[in-house]
């Protein structure tokens, strides 16, 4: 499912800039945790040198040590802005 949110912030840090996708394959129980893809990047057209940013990539389970920092920083800027419940795990 993807969802269509307006956010009520005004701009977004550099460091969140990209895209989040949290996804549950059709085979999982209970006990699967769900795959964390996120990036952080400018499309070419916006990378102006006071832009210019290295592309990162996070792949793997949401729990994961490595996923889990920038997700939180991710989920607590969506929570932020939005008045309705994004119902995130």
């Amino acid at each position: 499912m993807l969802t269509n949110t307006a956010l009520s912030h005004q701009s977004m840090p550099d460091n969140l800039v990209g895209a989040s996708y949290i996804m549950t394959g059709t085979d999982a129980d209970k006990d699967s945790q769900p795959l964390y893809f996120g990036l952080r990047a400018v499309q070419a057209i916006d990378g102006n040198e006071e832009r210019r940013m290295t592309w990162t990539f996070w792949l793997g389970e949401l729990n994961d040590a490595e996923i889990q920092p920038h997700y939180q920083e991710v989920k607590s800027y969506l929570q932020s802005g939005v008045a309705t419940d994004l119902k995130l795990p």
